[in-house]
């Protein structure tokens, strides 16, 4: 029983879990089965989430940034907290890269700036 003076918002999974313990098909199955099925339907969100992505006619890359916004959105939404992304153990190494040669005879003016 939810505590009267607790003002928090409920959050998704609390909302899920209490559906799925007071569904009856679920209770009829047998134990070994109900939590594998509970935890089907409740990463279901995120599966519809990659199928819906998944058919977007846009590259590759905005998949990606949609795709981790909109995990990150149900994460907060069923109450987890945000985990923030470790710094990489040491330092990225400068470029081996050799630098661009300049054209020959190239020379760069500087002039006044002419206003139109």
């Amino acid at each position: 029983m939810k505590d009267p003076f607790d003002l928090r918002p409920e959050t998704v999974s609390d909302a899920v879990d209490r559906a799925l313990e007071s569904e009856p098909v679920l209770r009829a199955l047998p134990p070994f089965l109900q939590e594998p099925v509970r935890d089907a339907l409740r990463t279901l969100d995120e599966t519809l989430l990659d199928q819906a992505i998944d058919v977007l006619t846009i590259d590759d890359g905005a998949k990606s940034v949609i795709r981790t916004a909109a995990v990150a959105a149900l994460k907060l939404a069923k109450g987890q907290t945000f985990e923030a992304l470790t710094p990489p153990l040491h330092e990225i190494p400068p470029s081996v890269a050799p630098p661009v040669p300049s054209a020959p005879g190239e020379t760069i003016f500087t002039l006044p700036i002419i206003k139109f």
